[in-house]
């Protein structure tokens, strides 16, 4: 009895012991546990269908609202420092009235991330990548161990960084039509190719997120489907919980609430994938001061060209029948 009793101790110490290290773990390296993805396509020179999934240990609501970034419209995805403020913490995403498209993963500071909101404005209103503003996104992103940061252009060039301890990856590329990049803070797990089937709606970046084998604490997957007009452009809104079954994992009571204009949707309420709920649409008027407004017929130019894609293995073919 004394030896069962004494085994059920040593069993308790040992759990508990674990439980510590891992907490401590959890805070003394946060970024360790922040694994987020970020997957956009191009469908064509006005339209685009975006994702971004959440990972992390601990729940925090999801907000989203209309707002101004550097004088444009725009929708914005973020977290609050903590549930009860709602106060701006972490920008997961931000849409663009004008096209542009910027999405962040790891990077924590308030100073780093209003560092990089200032600099994406400067890119956004010069419609350039110019060599200055993309050291300028270099410095900042090369303080963080594990991130990523992506920014595409309405006509489907992009700069994208992955950032996990030693293991870096930098590129630029411009997307074809239904071609589609998948960016981890895990650059190992980068990935891109070309999208054959029709697209509808936003399920082939549900597809692609839930798939996507990085990330172990696997939360919502936010997707948006963009779609831009001479004076106003739309954006779908779409929430999916990622319970892990596509990647042999269990992760369906992670998922978050979202607020979304006063309305709020339980994390209950969230269908797991490939299943997804509207969360609603936002109107944004496609107008920009003249001042940095460039003609209509100019093009992004782009003069970054570290690590451009050119191997076969990362030009692949998916297809959305492929769920199982």
């Amino acid at each position: 009895m004394k030896n069962q009793l004494r085994k059920k101790i040593i069993v308790i110490l040992i759990i508990s012991c674990i439980s510590f290290a891992l907490l401590n773990e959890i805070v003394a390296n946060p970024n360790e546990f922040q694994e987020c993805t970020s997957v956009l396509m191009q469908i064509n020179s006005t339209s685009y269908i975006s994702a971004y999934r959440r990972d992390e240990t601990h729940p925090l609501d999801l907000m989203l609202e209309k707002t101004n970034t550097s004088n444009i419209e725009s929708l914005k995805e973020f977290v609050p420092l903590d549930n009860e403020s709602k106060n701006e913490y972490f920008i997961h995403t931000l849409v663009f009235a004008n096209g542009w498209y910027l999405a962040i993963g790891g990077v924590e500071t308030p100073e780093q991330i209003g560092k990089l909101k200032n600099i994406t404005g400067d890119v956004i209103h010069e419609n350039s990548f110019s060599p200055v503003n993309i050291q300028r996104i270099e410095k900042i992103i090369d303080e963080v161990e594990i991130c990523h940061y992506l920014l595409k252009s309405p006509d489907g060039n992009l700069i994208a960084y992955m950032r996990h301890e030693d293991n870096r990856k930098n590129l630029s590329l411009k997307l074809a039509n239904k071609q589609y990049i998948v960016v981890p803070n895990g650059p190992s797990y980068f990935e891109t190719g070309i999208f054959n089937d029709t697209i509808f709606s936003v399920d082939p970046c549900i597809f692609l997120a839930s798939h996507d084998k990085y990330g172990e604490y696997r939360r919502n997957i936010m997707s948006y489907h963009f779609n831009m007009g001479k004076d106003v452009s739309t954006v779908d809104i779409f929430a999916s919980n990622d319970d892990g079954h596509f990647v042999n994992r269990s992760t369906a009571e992670l998922s978050d609430n979202i607020w979304f204009q006063g309305r709020f949707f339980p994390n209950y309420s969230i269908p797991f994938v490939p299943g997804k709920i509207s969360i609603g649409n936002v109107s944004l008027a496609n107008k920009v001061s003249l001042a940095n407004k460039k003609e209509n017929n100019e093009r992004t130019t782009i003069e970054y060209n570290t690590n451009k894609i050119s191997s076969n293995d990362e030009l692949k073919t998916v297809g959305l029948l492929k769920t199982t």
